[in-house]
């Protein structure tokens, strides 16, 4: 070290070693030329560590627009990669073929661009995600690549990446502005993040994607961007508990799709389906099934089909039905709905464990018990095939129902395994899942009542119930019934 390092305090020693590392970078963003630019410009707004060749690739392959490629040929695209391999801008793993970057080097460079070529990265970044992340009317070519919804996953953490880089450029530059094609990005991503219950994620995408729209030109905001948004608004109220809220945004929801022209009959079903469901949780059990005909009338509208129904739009009429004290006819839609699912390919895992779960429920009810216990792990397993994660909010339902029905039938062990099991799912997320870690903390105190050597733990945990109770909903009713605890939930999780 010379004299003048050591004359520098700590805090000047690190402030100089950041700029020769900043000196150093901007060096190396110089040397590049403009393909090498171009593609630095998208890697720098996705996520740093899961940027997959096959993903980049993408934008050659396709039938892409021009303004959106990142190279022009799969030759221009390994030469790029290799040159920024070689001035350690970008790491190559071969063996799980994945590119990555360092985050500093990301920020970096997009300090290193101007305005308006961070608006071609993004562009460019958004394009590419947009084309590869699968949805309801995917094309086949692109679904040679990312076949279903079972790949969201390896894309997701672009998006959320997207979603914070928009936000940082918002900040920055008020000019900044969205893609007609990143608001539709988000709205199809909305949708996975719902299923993964990620409500802060989603509630953060929602609040971005509203940003987003509001950045495009009024005759660009089409029905379907605004109905959509709408939509997953209306559904992440139900899940965090402001059913209200979310009735009246899936109330606005259909609406909008109501507006459409020419009128799309599918979208306006699945738009019913939801607020149906939403009048549901609010115990509007009358109006609920009203919109359950309004879905089905849409729905047979828009396929030309004589038949009742979609499974989905069944199993919602079937939920509606058993709560509002019809459970003979709830049990013969969702066995219709069973035999469609059974004949179709590709077999729908995902509501067929729906549907078991619910025949699980009227077996509880008429006391069942082996048949509600058959029911309920088939639904289990079933529920796993279609990629269900352990830590899901939907497994904790299912381990509570198994709590439920053992505590029926008196197996007190069994009961507080499997209620024990629901509460470490509910537990880190009871700032969201209030009402759930309420509802099996209660079962699981009553289970520990059944324990002579558990009682003190049972009234600590009976305690704990009535408290996130009263948290949740001061003017609940009395906090020693199930019925108090399933009110407060979303329908198709009581």
């Amino acid at each position: 070290m010379d004299t003048q390092q050591l004359d520098q305090s700590p805090d000047d020693q690190r402030e100089s070693a950041t700029d020769s590392s900043s000196d150093a970078l901007s060096t190396s963003f110089r040397s590049l030329d403009p393909w090498g630019l171009a593609v630095m410009g998208v890697l720098s707004f996705l996520d740093s560590d899961n940027i997959t060749q096959p993903l980049l690739e993408l934008s050659i392959i396709l039938e892409y627009p021009w303004k959106l490629k990142i190279c022009p040929s799969l030759f221009h695209f390994a030469d790029v990669m290799e040159d920024l391999c070689d001035v350690s801008l970008v790491k190559f793993d071969s063996t799980s073929r994945t590119f990555s970057l360092d985050i500093e080097v990301q920020k970096a460079f997009r300090s290193f661009m101007t305005p308006e070529q961070r608006q071609i990265g993004f562009n460019k970044a958004v394009g590419l995600i947009h084309y590869a992340f699968p949805r309801r009317d995917d094309n086949l070519l692109a679904a040679d690549l990312y076949q279903s919804w079972d790949q969201c996953a390896e894309l997701l953490c672009h998006v959320i990446c997207l979603k914070n880089c928009f936000r940082e450029e918002m900040e920055r530059n008020p000019e900044f502005r969205a893609l007609q094609i990143y608001c539709d990005l988000n709205n199809s991503c909305q949708r996975q993040v719902d299923n993964l219950h990620s409500v802060d994620d989603l509630e953060d995408l929602i609040a971005v994607n509203s940003m987003a729209l509001d950045t495009l030109p009024p005759e660009q905001q089409s029905i379907g961007l605004q109905g959509s948004l709408t939509s997953h608004r209306g559904q992440l109220n139900l899940r965090i508990g402001k059913t209200e809220e979310g009735v009246r945004w899936l109330r606005k929801s259909y609406e909008i799709r109501s507006q459409d022209d020419p009128f799309k009959p599918l979208e306006s079903a699945w738009a019913a389906d939801n607020l149906a469901a939403g009048l549901g949780s609010m115990g509007e059990f009358s109006e609920a099934l009203e919109w359950c005909k309004i879905a089905r009338d849409h729905y047979m509208d828009g396929t030309g089909q004589t038949i009742d129904s979609d499974p989905a739009l069944m199993i919602t009429t079937a939920i509606i039905l058993f709560r509002s004290g019809k459970p003979k006819e709830s049990r013969q839609m969702l066995n219709a709905a069973l035999e469609q699912i059974e004949v179709a390919r590709p077999y729908d895992w995902y509501r067929a464990s729906e549907i078991h779960s619910q025949l699980s429920l009227l077996d509880r009810l008429d006391r069942r018990f082996a048949s509600a216990e058959e029911h309920i792990m088939e639904a289990q397993n079933l529920y796993m095939k279609a990629d269900g994660m352990r830590n899901h909010p939907l497994n904790a339902v299912n381990m509570y129902r198994l709590g439920c029905i053992a505590l029926d039938q008196g197996e007190v062990q069994e009961a507080i395994k499997h209620l024990s099991d629901a509460l470490s799912i509910t537990r880190p997320q009871r700032h969201i899942m209030t009402a759930e870690h309420a509802r099996v903390s209660f079962k699981l105190s009553q289970a520990l009542a059944q324990d002579p050597r558990r009682e003190s733990e049972a009234r600590s945990m009976r305690d704990q119930a009535e408290r996130l109770l009263r948290e949740r909903a001061p003017e609940a009713g009395a906090a020693d019934w199930e019925s108090t605890y399933d009110s407060l939930i979303v329908l198709d999780w009581r």
